[in-house]
């Protein structure tokens, strides 16, 4: 994903429950891939989306149930207009990714539709 490709999603994306935010690129210099963050509306921070019971050092993410629809368009919205793909990142502020998973956009949302998206884990979602 280019950055004015993420800067058009952020600047495009309506969603009554989720926000995107531009956080900048990769590279210190502002020549790396973008970032963008995803969070609750109003949020600020992705914490919210968690359910009541999640664990944080659970191996897997254990979002609300009511937010999964909403992230499973938002990432086919990124896939739509992300001409050479995304990667995902399932992180918690300051920690790497220890897995990587290469997926299609239709594996990507079976993840999220069944609510097992990995801690700690990059997908890299190929172009659709």
């Amino acid at each position: 994903m280019k950055k004015g490709e993420a800067e058009r999603i952020v600047s495009l994306y309506s969603s009554v429950t989720l926000d995107f935010h531009f956080d900048g690129t990769t590279s210190f210099f502002g020549h790396g891939n973008p970032r963008l963050s995803i969070s609750e509306k109003g949020e600020g921070c992705a914490c919210s989306i968690l359910a009541d019971g999640a664990d944080w050092h659970a191996q897997i993410w254990e979002l609300r149930l009511d937010l999964l629809p909403d992230l499973a368009l938002a990432l086919l919205f990124i896939s739509e207009l992300a001409s050479d793909g995304y990667i995902f990142e399932a992180v918690w502020a300051g920690d790497r990714p220890k897995k990587n998973v290469e997926a299609t956009l239709n594996e990507m949302l079976e993840i999220v539709q069944r609510n097992s998206i990995g801690t700690r884990t990059r997908y890299t979602v190929r172009a659709a």
